[in-house]
């Protein structure tokens, strides 16, 4: 709640009891940026919309650990947000595979289209990063415009992670270059890279 009400409300937005990152159910640090330098940015020939698929494989990394982690018995609800659409189709055809607890509440769905919801745990992938024809050129686009940032980042009831190109992130010189610099600060910001294995990420949500 603490980058939110400083960035968006000056400090005055104050979270309920039930949101303020404190649940015995679910053994996982509140909030981490995981940097995925080496993802690229594509556009999907048939739509033009963008995706990411190395973010799409760190997102899924992140679905196993949480369902390793938190005990079968326990009923929580899991959103897993992206501002496009054919990212949002890819992680729905790749969670397939996943054998994820029965008693998990899992939503993948676009930012635009969460807005009013809250879920336990939130996995935020940004897609924006340098595409194969250039090095970090041109602008984030539409993800800037504050409301959807706000959106975005304040549907969770416990944790946030975000999977994200950094450099591409902080590029925008605002609030999304704020948000990248406050998880250095308070040493959420995790680099991840094509050799990243399981035991790194299990390492870094506890």
């Amino acid at each position: 709640c603490a980058f939110p009400s400083s960035e968006f409300y000056s400090g005055k937005l104050r979270a309920h009891n039930e949101m303020i990152g404190v649940n015995p159910a679910i053994p996982l640090k509140s909030f981490t940026l995981f940097d995925v330098s080496h993802g690229q940015m594509k556009v999907h020939g048939k739509s033009g919309s963008k995706y990411n698929f190395e973010e799409v494989v760190v997102v899924m990394q992140l679905l196993e650990q949480i369902n390793q982690k938190i005990k079968p018995e326990s009923t929580i609800t899991i959103g897993v947000i992206t501002f496009y659409e054919a990212q949002k189709q890819i992680l729905k055809e790749e969670v397939r595979f996943l054998e994820m607890n029965e008693n998990f509440d899992i939503q993948i769905e676009n930012v635009d289209g969460f807005q009013g919801r809250e879920k336990d745990i939130i996995i935020l992938s940004c897609v924006r990063a340098p595409t194969a024809t250039n090095n970090n050129t041109g602008t984030l686009g539409f993800i800037t415009s504050p409301q959807r940032i706000n959106v975005a980042i304040t549907r969770p009831k416990s944790v946030l992670y975000i999977v994200t190109n950094a450099d591409k992130l902080s590029s925008d010189e605002g609030h999304w270059a704020n948000l990248v610099e406050r998880a250095k600060k308070v040493d959420c910001f995790r680099k991840v890279n094509a050799d990243t294995g399981e035991d790194q990420i299990d390492e870094w949500v506890q």
